[in-house]
């Protein structure tokens, strides 16, 4: 999930989205561009029903096209995270030693970064789960965790977008992944605005 939330967003969604996506070649467009804070937070749901949803969508495209240079809306997939983005901006704001530890990154970005290209197949394909899966083993996921059943209601592309992560979090404690951009941009409240691959 998205951490730290700019007030303000120039050109194609934060500044972190903007320095991952030309390390992914043709998967450069599973980073999506998060809006600005005000935009985030006019999706913060619950909502009541799908009428209540939608008038929350299109304020949240309001705002983002005001708070973005050149103006820009929210794709209905971002939107759909606002809710879990605020969770972690909650939780981050209420207790800023977490940052330390609690990291944003990207699934596509940590498996270009350990197999030195980006992945060649879409992550929904057959041939895409078996290239991410190899690229997994071959840097140290245990292959029971690899062949375990998924969780219910997860598809493969889900797992194996966690294992990715768990990989990422086993090598950021080791001191051992990049930040995109590094150094990193700061919000109003000092959260980072980067991406750990």
């Amino acid at each position: 999930m998205p951490i730290g939330l700019p007030d303000q967003i120039r050109g194609p969604g934060r500044a972190a989205e903007q320095a991952a996506r030309p390390h992914l070649g043709a998967r450069r467009g599973s980073v999506f561009s998060i809006p600005a804070r005000e935009a985030v937070e006019a999706g913060r749901g619950p909502f009541r029903d799908r009428a209540t949803r939608l008038a929350a969508y299109r304020e949240s495209c309001r705002l983002a096209r005001l708070r973005s240079a050149p103006p820009s809306a929210v794709s209905i997939q971002g939107f759909g995270l606002f809710g879990k983005i605020l969770e972690i901006d909650d939780l981050l704001r209420a207790d800023p030693t977490l940052a330390e530890r609690v990291l944003e990154s990207h699934p596509e970005l940590v498996l270009t970064g350990l197999a030195g290209a980006p992945c060649r197949y879409p992550k929904t394909v057959r041939e895409g789960a078996a290239e991410r899966r190899a690229i997994l083993l071959a840097h140290g996921l245990p292959a029971g965790l690899a062949a375990a059943p998924r969780p219910c209601g997860a598809a493969e592309d889900d797992r194996l977008d966690a294992c990715a992560l768990l990989l990422a979090a086993r090598r950021a404690q080791a001191g051992r992944i990049r930040r995109f951009p590094d150094p990193p941009e700061r919000d109003r409240y000092d959260l980072p605005i980067t991406i750990h691959a």
